[in-house]
C-alpha cells in the first residue's frame, strides 16, 4: 500500500499539455491472464491477436455496463460500452457530445485528450467505440486513468489505438468518456467482443483505480453493501429473495437486508402490503428489475403504468404514446412506448432515435429481433394513409 501512495505523492500539473507518465504497478499478470480470456494467439510483429469476428456484428449498436467483479477491497468502476458504424454518430459524439457543445449550461467545456487531432482525422473511419468510465471513488484522476486503461488495452491486443477522451464534471458523479476509432495506427481493424469486455476491461479499470487511490476501506465497503437495497436493478439481494421460492413474506422472519429490500420494492410498486408485516412480490418483479438494469427509463415508466410490457422482439404495430430521449451521460438507449389496438402499452428500446415527431404516429416494427434486443431507428416504419408518403418513409429508412 505504501508503494502505491509513494508513486502518486508528486504534484500533478493539470495545465500541462502532456499527461504525466507514472510507474505501472501490476496487481496481476495482465498478459497471461488476459490471453486466456481472449483466447488469442501471439504474433511477435503484431502482439496479441484475435482472429474471430463471429461476435462483432451481432452486437452492433448495443451497449452494456459493468462494475468490477474483483474482491471487495478493489476499487469499483461502472463501465459502459456502445459502438456503431455510422459516420454521423461518430462525428456527433466526438465533435459535440464529448466537448459538451450541446450543453449551454456547461460554461467550462471539457478539453479533449488522447490522439492528436491531425492523426485522428487521418485514420478516422465511420465505426467507433464509445466508453463511459465512472469510478465509485471520486478522487481518481480520470485523465490518468483513461491513459493507463488505453495503454493496458494496447499491451494485450497489439493495437496502436486512435482515441480521444474527455472528463465530464456536470453531474453528481464525474466520469470519463472515450471514443476509439475502429482503425488503429497500423491500419488494423479494431474490435472488442462483448464477452471479453465484460471479463477483461472492467478488471483493468479496477486494477488501475486501485493503484491510483489504494484499496477500498472497510467503511467504504460496508457503506456500499448497506446501500445495495436501494438499487433500481436486479442485485445479489434479489437473487437471495428468489431462493425462497415464494412471493409471500413475513418481514420479521427475514434478515434485515432482505426486509429493507422488500420495503423498497414496495415503494417501486413491485411489492404490495397484505397486512401488518406481510408483503407479496408481484409475479414479474425480478424481470422488471433486470429490464431496468438494461434500460434505465423502463422502471420509471413501469411505475406510472404497471401494465407496461417490455418489447419481446416480435412484430408490433400501434400508436406512439411517448417518445423518450435523454442525456447520453445516463444511457445510450432511447425508447418509444407504443399503444397497441388492444390498449396494452409496450416499451421499445431504440439504440439511437433520429426520427422526429413520432408522437401520435401510427408505426410498425417488422420483428424477428432477439428478446430484450435494441431496435435501430431504421426498424421503425411510419404508417400513413398516403401511398407517396409511405414510399418516402421507406426510402429514408434505406438511406439510413
Amino acid at each position: 500500500m505504501s508503494k502505491i501512495k509513494n508513486i502518486f505523492s508528486h504534484k500533478i500539473n493539470r495545465k500541462d499539455e502532456e499527461l504525466i507518465e507514472f510507474e505501472r504497478v501490476i496487481y496481476d499478470d495482465d498478459n497471461e491472464k488476459l490471453r486466456k480470456l481472449f483466447n488469442v494467439k501471439y504474433d511477435k510483429s503484431k502482439g496479441w491477436k484475435n482472429d474471430s469476428y463471429s461476435d462483432f456484428n451481432s452486437y452492433y449498436g448495443s451497449s452494456f455496463g459493468y462494475a468490477s467483479s474483483k474482491g471487495p477491497q478493489y476499487q469499483r468502476v461502472v463501465f459502459k460500452v456502445h459502438y456503431g458504424l455510422g459516420e454521423a454518430s461518430h462525428n456527433t459524439y466526438l465533435k459535440q457530445y464529448m466537448p459538451q457543445l450541446n450543453k449551454e449550461e456547461v460554461i467550462e467545456k471539457p478539453i479533449l485528450f488522447g490522439t492528436p487531432d491531425t492523426l485522428y482525422d487521418e485514420y478516422k473511419v465511420p465505426g467507433h467505440f464509445s466508453f463511459i468510465i465512472s469510478p465509485e471513488n471520486q478522487n481518481v484522476n480520470l485523465e490518468i486513468l483513461s491513459n493507463d486503461f488505453i495503454r493496458r488495452i494496447e499491451n494485450i491486443t497489439g493495437y496502436k489505438l486512435i482515441w480521444k477522451g474527455a472528463v465530464h464534471n456536470d453531474t453528481n458523479h464525474h466520469h470519463a468518456h472515450l471514443c476509439i476509432n475502429m482503425k488503429d495506427e497500423n491500419g488494423r481493424k479494431v474490435y472488442f467482443q462483448k464477452k471479453n469486455i465484460s471479463k477483461v476491461f472492467r478488471e483493468l479499470l479496477s486494477n488501475s483505480c486501485t493503484q491510483l487511490v489504494g484499496f477500498r476501506t472497510v467503511e467504504e465497503i460496508e457503506k456500499a453493501r448497506d446501500n445495495l437495497y436501494l438499487s433500481k436493478r436486479f442485485t445479489d439481494i434479489d437473487q437471495e429473495i428468489l431462493s425462497y421460492n415464494t412471493n409471500d413474506f413475513e418481514l420479521k422472519r427475514l434478515p434485515q437486508n432482505i426486509q429493507n429490500r422488500i420495503l423498497f420494492l414496495a415503494d417501486l410498486q413491485l411489492a404490495t402490503k397484505k397486512e401488518d408485516g406481510f408483503y407479496s412480490l408481484k409475479d414479474n418483479w425480478d424481470n422488471v428489475l433486470k429490464a431496468s438494469g438494461r434500460y434505465n427509463t423502463f422502471l420509471t415508466e413501469y411505475i406510472q403504468d404497471n401494465g407496461l410490457k417490455l418489447y419481446d422482439g416480435d412484430a408490433i404495430a400501434g400508436i406512439v404514446d411517448k417518445v423518450i430521449t435523454f442525456d447520453k451521460d445516463e444511457s445510450w438507449k432511447d425508447a418509444v412506448i407504443v399503444k397497441k389496438e388492444d390498449g396494452s402499452r409496450v416499451y421499445i428500446p431504440v439504440a439511437n432515435l433520429f426520427k422526429e415527431e413520432l408522437h401520435g404516429k401510427n408505426i410498425s416494427i417488422t420483428g424477428g429481433k432477439k428478446e430484450f434486443s435494441l431496435i435501430k431507428d431504421s426498424d421503425i416504419h411510419v404508417i400513413t394513409t398516403k401511398p407517396e408518403e409511405n414510399k418516402k418513409n421507406k426510402k429514408d429508412d434505406i438511406e439510413r
